[in-house]
């Protein structure tokens, strides 16, 4: 929550607090879900979730637990390579399967989320897909608002706003 608090006090947040019945309901999601983005509209509405939603979203959840079951089952007799990639399959999983949830509740209130993962695992081509395109999408984005655009913004510098937000990534993720 308190990220989220700084987005807006430094005006980088995505949902801006406006007035209205169904701006108090999306400010109240943005503040309390911060693993799940809403997907904006050019107009700056929240989108409409597609139709299908609730079967991608369960077919979703039930392929994560399915992985994780059988890394559960299988991933400990693989070789330490096999055993690395079924990690990841594991835990790309989970994080999958959790992000599910709080996108299904936006999309019963009638909002679109962004999919935190993209299916980093499988459908992946190279290093750069994986890291920049697929795997943890909600803290990309954060980053590149709260970090990488202003910094950009008052430098001049893509490489100081890139070196920065690295720095910002590892900090976080040894806190």
């Amino acid at each position: 929550v308190f990220w989220r608090f700084m987005e807006l006090f430094f005006e980088t947040a995505p949902v801006p607090p406006s007035s209205g019945a169904g701006s108090v309901w999306l400010f109240a999601a943005f503040v309390a879900m911060p693993a799940v983005e809403i997907r904006f509209t050019p107009s700056g509405r929240p989108e409409v979730p597609r139709q299908g939603w609730l079967q991608r979203r369960s077919l979703t959840v039930l392929r994560d637990v399915l992985c994780c079951m059988a890394v559960g089952t299988f991933g400990l007799q693989l070789p330490w390579l096999g055993k690395s990639y079924a990690f990841a399959i594991l835990l790309a999983s989970i994080l999958s399967c959790l992000g599910q949830g709080p996108m299904m509740f936006l999309n019963m209130l009638g909002v679109e989320a962004v999919e935190p993962m993209r299916d980093p695992c499988w459908k992946s081509q190279g290093v750069n897909d994986f890291w920049g395109r697929r795997w943890n999408l909600t803290v990309h984005s954060f980053l590149r608002r709260l970090f990488f655009a202003p910094l950009l913004k008052h430098t001049g510098s893509r490489a100081l706003a890139t070196f920065c937000v690295f720095l910002a990534s590892a900090l976080f993720h040894e806190h």
